[in-house]
């Protein structure tokens, strides 16, 4: 949070969370220019030289900071350039920094998946590579995730049936024995078509599945963004109030 307030003063703070099970946090921001490509920069900047992973829990990442991923919200601003911006900014204060680009950030447009399997260690084992993940995909990226109890090698078959061309799912061990499935929706509009193929697989296998949004939506960042400024400080500062919550453990990712 220190880190946050330091950083973040023309941004706003759409949402925040601490997840303690994979020992993890994320910050979504809405903002332009060049004080939103110092603003990002510079909370990245402060936990890449502030933080070290001591131990890599049981989520994969690629580094201090995994990923950071420019969406669009309202208007068609550049986003592959605003990323390769905040890149050239990071790269400038941690020059030993390994920055993959992606999507339109990339000189041939190559997806996240492509490069964490073909750049990284994302997919093979739980080491990091001091690199840092960043980019711009061409849609709203929504997250969207499914929580079971099953054998590992039921739960895996999960994922096999819910990818898809816009649809990204991992299977990572969750707290008391469960499983998550990690969805990324490249595309809106598609939880609806998660959820039906979840329900369809629970009957196959009769296995519960609970499915829940994670993160933010683009609904919620177009309202934040169209907020009056004070309207989006009030914003911010609840946001900062529930993140705490996240950090001591009274509130759930699955109730967000």
């Amino acid at each position: 949070l220190k880190l946050c307030d330091e950083a973040i003063k023309t941004s706003t703070l759409v949402h925040a969370f601490a997840d303690n099970t994979y020992e993890r946090s994320s910050f979504h921001l809405v903002g332009k220019g060049a004080d939103f490509v110092k603003e990002v920069s510079s909370l990245a900047c402060s936990a890449l030289l502030r933080l070290k992973l001591e131990e890599v829990g049981t989520h994969p990442t690629v580094g201090v900071v995994d990923h950071i991923s420019i969406l669009p919200v309202d208007v068609d601003f550049d986003r592959g350039e605003i990323a390769r911006s905040i890149g050239r900014q990071i790269q400038t204060t941690v020059p030993s920094l390994n920055i993959l680009y992606y999507a339109s950030a990339h000189p041939e447009g190559l997806s996240l998946t492509k490069i964490r399997r073909e750049q990284t260690n994302f997919f093979q084992d739980r080491s990091t590579t001091n690199a840092l993940l960043l980019g711009a995909p061409p849609h709203f990226v929504e997250n969207y995730n499914l929580r079971l109890s099953a054998s590992k090698q039921v739960a895996r078959t999960l994922p096999q049936r819910v990818r898809g061309d816009f649809v990204e799912a991992l299977t990572l061990p969750h707290r008391d024995g469960s499983w998550e499935v990690a969805c990324n929706l490249l595309k809106l509009n598609l939880q609806e078509h998660v959820k039906k193929i979840a329900l369809e697989w629970q009957e196959e296998h009769g296995v519960s599945v609970r499915g829940y949004p994670v993160g933010t939506s683009l609904a919620e960042c177009q309202a934040v963004w169209e907020m009056a400024e004070e309207k989006r400080a009030e914003h911010s500062e609840a946001v900062r109030t529930r993140f705490e919550l996240y950090l001591d453990g009274k509130e759930r990712i699955a109730e967000a």
